[in-house]
């Protein structure tokens, strides 16, 4: 970024450029993409449904398996946050009581 400093007759006092490094922040974002990318690689390929819900029940993630027998798109699914099993809200949602690794 270049920041100009001016007198009162808007003439060029002097200039300071500044920089910052990303190198850090886009080495992480590459990992991060790369896990992620592993995630939807792995839990694709289970047969059975598999979703991931946060702490308010909103959709995270499902595999293809659960798109497929819901009939839905993943964007819609986690966008809109549809109430798929409004029957088993316990379920589907990410809990201390029900967290099971």
């Amino acid at each position: 970024m270049l920041i100009h400093f001016f007198d009162d007759k808007k003439n060029i006092l002097g200039s300071t450029f500044i920089i910052h490094d990303i190198t850090e922040l886009k080495t992480i974002e590459k990992l991060l993409f790369k896990s992620k990318t592993h995630l939807h690689a792995l839990i694709d390929n289970i047969p059975s449904l598999v979703w991931l819900k946060d702490v308010n029940g909103k959709f995270i993630i499902a595999n293809q398996t659960f798109l497929d027998f819901f009939k839905i798109d993943e964007s819609i699914l986690i966008s809109d946050n549809i109430d798929i099993l409004p029957e088993h809200k316990e379920f589907g949602t990410l809990s201390p009581t029900n967290l099971i690794l």
